[in-house]
């Protein structure tokens, strides 16, 4: 049974956290300022603070202590952003503000990553661990302006270690519950002293699961579920010539391994699986769907005619295979005090591939297998002219260039008692889909990008007041050629203009207040020729792009001298022509059998308005005890009139609308309310000897599976805290995720064929000391 932290217990428990912190800065005590946050979010380096934008940013130290290695436990620090790994992490989600996309296997995404501001293609290279890096930025709302089309309703950039004039070396080990094993080497420093510098690391992660998996036979590997294997390595070199002269080089490699996460399968068109929404088999057109909260094991949805062992169950599969390899270079030249240039160039390559056995039952010996593979090839360039005088105006004016070539592939297939790892070694290669008769996606998309960006700044009022008018000029030109119907390939071009316009005012020196107006687009794409029976018309071969318009207002705080930072944004945000499942027109859903799925496309045919609020901040209290905390709530609804085409056939104006419509409802798979709070106290026990102690609770609240918001997984809280000593040139640290060793379901894949739902399982409580040492 699950256990839940209820709200009752959980109100007095963080006041009574709360207490000492409070208690303990006596009255007129000298307390230091919090440290400056720099950030890079407008391609520049400022100040937190000072930037009219929503951004939370995640350092080094909150890595380590606040137990963070992957993009789902950056999520749960960060308000207004859920991450979803979907069962492997090969269709890993990110979603800002509530802005969920249709599609997860779509190849944009409507968050665009970044690594050094090099852009990373695809979903299955998004989420890259933790390791070397200085920090993660999270930038909300559009982003279209600076970042390209892609960062649609924002942006998250990975910010790495820089190579340093001093000499710098370290290692750590962590040894943790369930398998968990991680050691990390590092070591940098001058070759050259105050021209040359490099660095070099190493890491690697390993954790064997605590999910028992009860599939009767299965191989030893998989006896706990939610393993992962994961390494990461790269190299640096930063050049300085002259003073006016700067060159950075970086190869950064992440592969990973991820075994399926705990959790089940139940399919509603089986008769010994009972849904709760209409009859266990649609015979008669009635829907079989799930209504309410997922439960964390399948049990309940056992009838008598089952005879399913109780608990996860997951026969022998190979999971989630993923390597990407990114090379950035830079140069950055100072022409003038008030000139500069600076170009980049970026080169992803990236494959990955997903290789799954999917089963209700494992006394039925039949199964269902899928295939999911991808290969990336990604390059661009960019060059911008910086202005920054010390007058009123400045501003910059840039190119922007970029070639893909994207392979993907989605199979389907069927095996027979319990298949073996080997089932991996049916293809000769991630698009080889030999053994998967069953295909439902098998394309390659060559893209070219070129753009025109800038920004044009005027400060007046006597610098408080700025006025800074940002803008991209796009055009794509795409090219797919579907392998399945292995016809002609289709082409298509897009143009757009992106801009955003913000005014901010500084109304102290400590308090910025600003309100700005953006537009974000996102790609559009192909359907191919054929959907299930019918040629589609040419309009529906292709759809378009999406946009949405944001409007936000903000303000930015440091009071109490540099102790308290309060930062609060309100939104709103216009979504037009979503690109969601649609009938082809020239389908007639009359002839559907009862309980059968139409044949579905992707139209720009939804609309969405969405409002929400985000506070974050710290408080150093005094000089040992520190609070952080974030905040937020969002509103995001399908607008009356939106049909979900998907769903079309198979409602039956009883538990759901016959034609699809979804308006009024919630945007699926994304946390409307959601806040993270945490309190540190450290000290010095004697000379070179620090100690600290960390406590951290997050909270978000339940995700809707589907757009008809019928399933929905539920809230959830995570409690972690870690403890440590450290020398002058060594650490360790204790440390402990979900200690009240909560069970629920994060996420769930929903198939409207089978009625089908894959919820996945969190991880079981979980803890390991880490010891680290610099040289």
């Amino acid at each position: 049974m699950r256990a839940v932290l209820s709200k009752s217990w959980l109100a007095p428990c963080a006041l009574g956290a709360l207490i000492p912190f409070w208690s303990s800065s006596a009255a007129g005590q000298q307390v230091s300022a919090i440290e400056e946050v720099t950030v890079t979010a407008r391609r520049r380096e400022e100040n937190l603070q000072e930037v009219p934008i929503s951004i939370a940013t995640l350092n080094a130290e909150d890595f380590e202590r606040r137990g963070i290695a992957d993009l789902e436990r950056v999520s749960n620090f960060t308000a207004g952003l859920d991450f979803e790994d979907l069962s492997t992490t090969f269709n890993g989600v990110l979603t800002i503000r509530g802005l969920t996309q249709a599609d997860v296997q779509n190849r944009v995404q409507n968050v665009a990553v970044f690594l050094d501001g090099v852009f990373i293609p695809r979903n299955y290279s998004i989420d890259m661990g933790i390791a070397d890096f200085e920090r993660v930025e999270v930038v909300k709302g559009p982003q279209s302006a600076l970042y390209g089309q892609n960062a649609f309703a924002g942006a998250l950039n990975y910010v790495t270690r820089k190579p340093s004039n001093e000499l710098e070396a370290g290692i750590s080990t962590t040894v943790g519950t369930d398998g968990r094993f991680d050691y990390k080497a590092s070591i940098g420093g001058p070759i050259v002293p105050d021209k040359v510098a490099a660095r070099a690391f190493f890491a690697s992660t390993e954790f064997d699961g605590n999910r028992d998996n009860s599939f009767p036979t299965v191989n030893s590997e998989l006896a706990k579920t939610g393993g992962f294997d994961r390494e990461a390595w790269g190299v640096s070199l930063a050049i300085d010539p002259t003073e006016d002269l700067d060159l950075d080089v970086l190869y950064y490699e992440v592969e990973r391994h991820e075994q399926i996460r705990p959790g089940y399968t139940v399919s509603g068109n089986r008769r010994q699986i009972s849904h709760n929404c209409g009859p266990a088999v649609p015979t008669t057109g009635n829907p079989s769907f799930y209504c309410g909260e997922l439960p964390d094991s399948a049990d309940s949805f056992q009838t008598a005619l089952s005879t399913r062992p109780s608990g996860d169950l997951f026969p022998n599969q190979p999971g989630s295979d993923t390597r990407s390899e990114i090379i950035r270079a830079s140069l950055g030249y100072d022409f003038s005090q008030d000139f500069s240039l600076d170009y980049v160039f970026g080169r992803v390559d990236a494959e990955g591939q997903e290789i799954a056995a999917i089963t209700d039952d494992p006394t039925a010996g039949f199964f269902t297998t899928q295939k999911e593979g991808g290969i990336n090839d990604f390059k661009s360039h960019e060059v911008r002219l910086v202005y920054e005088p010390d007058g009123p105006f400045s501003g910059e004016l840039g190119f922007y260039s970029a070639e893909q070539t994207d392979y993907f592939v989605f199979s389907l297939g069927f095996a027979v008692g319990n298949p073996a790892y080997e089932l991996v070694d049916t293809t000769t290669g991630i698009t080889d889909t030999t053994g998967f008769p069953i295909p439902l996606r098998n394309f390659v998309v060559n893209e070219t990008t070129d753009a025109i960006f800038g920004r044009l700044s005027y400060d007046f009022l006597d610098d408080r007041a700025t006025l800074s008018a940002e803008f991209r000029q796009s055009s794509v030109d795409v090219s797919f050629f579907d392998r399945v119907a292995n016809l002609v390939p289709q082409a298509n071009s897009f143009d757009n203009f992106t801009p955003r316009i913000t005014a901010e005012y500084r109304v102290t020196e400590d308090s910025l207040a600003y309100v700005s107006a953006a537009k974000g687009i996102k790609a559009g794409g192909f359907n191919g020729f054929v959907a299930g029976p019918v040629t589609l018309l040419p309009a529906e071969q292709t759809y378009d792009e999406e946009e949405n318009w944001t409007l936000e207002i903000g303000t930015k705080n440091t009071l109490m001298d540099g102790r308290l930072l309060v930062n609060a944004a309100a939104y709103f945000v216009d979504w037009k022509q979503m690109q969601i499942t649609a009938i082809p027109s020239n389908f007639d859903t009359g002839n559907l059998q009862p309980g059968t799925v139409a044949p579905t496309i992707f139209l720009n045919v939804g609309d969405v308005t969405s409002w929400g609020i985000e506070v974050d901040g710290s408080f150093l209290i005094t000089d040992q005890f520190s609070l952080n905390y974030a905040f937020s709530t969002s509103d995001p609804q399908f607008e009356n009139g939106t049909k979900w085409g998907q769903f079309v056939g198979v409602c039956d104006d009883v538990f759901c609308p016959a034609d699809g419509e979804v308006g009024g409802n919630t945007l699926p798979r994304q946390t409307r309310t959601q806040f993270a709070i945490g309190g540190q106290y450290e000290t010095t026990i004697r000379d070179s000897l620090d100690f600290f102690a960390r406590a951290d609770l997050t909270y978000q609240s339940k995700r809707y599976v589907d757009a008809l918001n019928l399933a929905y997984s539920p809230e959830r809280y995570n409690l972690s805290a870690s403890v440590g000593l450290q020398g002058e040139r060594w650490s360790v640290t204790a440390w402990g995720k979900n200690l009240t060793d909560e069970t629920y379901v994060t996420s769930s894949l929903f198939i409207i064929q089978f009625r089908r739902y894959g919820p996945a399982v969190n991880d079981g409580r979980t803890a390991g000391v880490t010891f680290a040492f610099d040289f």
